[in-house]
């Protein structure tokens, strides 16, 4: 990505789908579709955000799904929290307190997709503060 882009405010939704094909074809031998229950695959929406709702480190930051497009390729949302650093490093040192953001994969596929997507996360903005379509009030601190 170029160092102009990421002085950009782009927003997310602009680019998180590509992102997440990426992550997609990373793992494609552990991502099929069998993999999801019919409920899973028709209402994306109310199970990423059943998944964020559960998760009880998330309490510094906010996850907020705003759109959810043909689920295997991407979906959109935004990320406040204090420092994504600190949060990557709560995933990398305490990845079985974080839920998996999909389902049904190995134990290390678990914990590799998480660290590359807050990875990926971290390049797109480097600011203290994550606001990509959402506002700071909105979140949790």
């Amino acid at each position: 990505m170029s160092k102009r882009l990421r002085e950009l405010d782009v927003p997310l939704h602009s680019i998180v789908p590509s992102v997440v094909d990426s992550l997609l074809r990373l793992h494609s031998n552990t991502l099929a579709t069998a993999d999801w229950t019919e409920t899973e695959l028709n209402e994306p929406f109310d199970y990423i955000q059943r998944i964020f709702s559960s998760c009880p480190n998330l309490t510094k930051a906010c996850f907020k799904p705003i759109l959810v497009q043909e689920f295997l390729e991407g979906f959109n949302f935004w990320v406040c929290c204090d420092s994504l650093e600190e949060l990557r490093m709560d995933i990398i040192m305490n990845p079985s307190e974080f839920i998996p953001l999909w389902p049904k994969m190995t134990e290390r596929g678990k914990q590799d997709m998480l660290w590359v997507t807050f990875a990926h996360l971290a390049r797109l903005r480097s600011l203290k503060v994550l606001d990509l379509g959402g506002t700071q009030s909105e979140c949790v601190k």
